[in-house]
């Protein structure tokens, strides 16, 4: 039993050390049906504990908070479920036992999702595995858009649905950055995925004249709605110039749609600003 130490989106596992008895059939179980899970047995000798705690933690796709009497009165629990909170990383807590929660805690973990089980059954990891974010099961990687010696660029779908992003993954410190994320205004179940990936070589037919990386992210949501929907169709255009460096940079080239919907001016978001505005041009 080992903690996750691949490339790929991960859960944080939070826990009490006096209950790794415990906690030892549960990590078993999770990894065994594919989820990514990283905990602190995954420290090296080496490492300093409070910045690789920091680390793993700001670079999870998910907080997975064991809960018990262990847990609730642990300060390093308590630190870990802090910075959690504060810097919004999604939450899942599982109850190991009855727990009576801490006013100050109940607070934090008010808008958490929860699993409340002591059978450890087969539906309960079912469950577990169901909640995970669907990137951070193995099989379920994220597409990648380029590998080179240095860095792996993915795309994939973050834990709120329609949402998704581009990832700078460092090969050496697995740290992982967002370079884009995004959603629409659309009132659709969109699912997005990448095509035309093309790396141009740095040469005079190249307009930037460095190594760039072309992609477009695109979503056709006809079939979600079946035979006789609404046709709709999003594309949006990214280039990522020299991205073997550490100078890497994301463009939005532009976006275009052809779509059978009055008044669908569809806007992609990146933050709280629309980056891209896709007006009403209905076919």
């Amino acid at each position: 039993m080992k903690a996750y130490t691949g490339l790929f989106p991960y859960a944080f596992m939070s826990y009490s050390h006096k209950d790794e008895d415990r906690i030892k059939p549960l990590i078993e179980k999770l990894q065994s049906v594919g989820c990514n899970i990283w905990y602190d047995e995954g420290i090296l000798p080496a490492d300093e504990w409070a910045e690789t705690i920091a680390k793993k933690l700001a670079d999870a796709s998910l907080f997975f908070l064991i809960l018990s009497n262990n847990s609730v009165a642990s300060q390093n629990v308590k630190r870990e479920i802090y910075y959690a909170v504060s810097n919004n990383i999604p939450i899942l807590t599982f109850y190991l036992e009855q727990v009576q929660l801490p006013q100050g805690l109940d607070l934090q973990l008010g808008i958490s999702q929860s699993i409340r089980t002591q059978n450890n059954t087969e539906s309960d990891y079912s469950a577990i595995k169901d909640i995970f974010p669907k990137h951070t099961l193995t099989g379920s990687e994220p597409q990648i858009l380029l590998s080179n010696s240095r860095y792996v660029y993915t795309y994939e779908e973050t834990w709120q649905k329609n949402e998704y992003s581009i990832l700078q993954i460092n090969r050496d410190t697995k740290e992982h950055k967002v370079l884009f994320r995004h959603w629409d205004s659309a009132a659709f179940l969109a699912t997005y995925t990448c095509d035309s990936i093309h790396l141009s070589p740095a040469d005079e037919f190249n307009p930037n004249h460095v190594e760039t990386l072309y992609f477009s992210v695109y979503s056709d949501l006809s079939p979600d709605y079946g035979t006789g929907a609404p046709y709709l169709y999003i594309q949006v255009d990214f280039a990522i110039t020299a991205p073997n460096s550490d100078h890497a940079a994301l463009q939005v080239l532009g976006g275009r749609k052809k779509h059978q919907l009055p008044n669908a001016d569809i806007e992609i978001y990146a933050g709280d600003d629309p980056v891209v505005w896709l007006k009403n041009s209905a076919e």
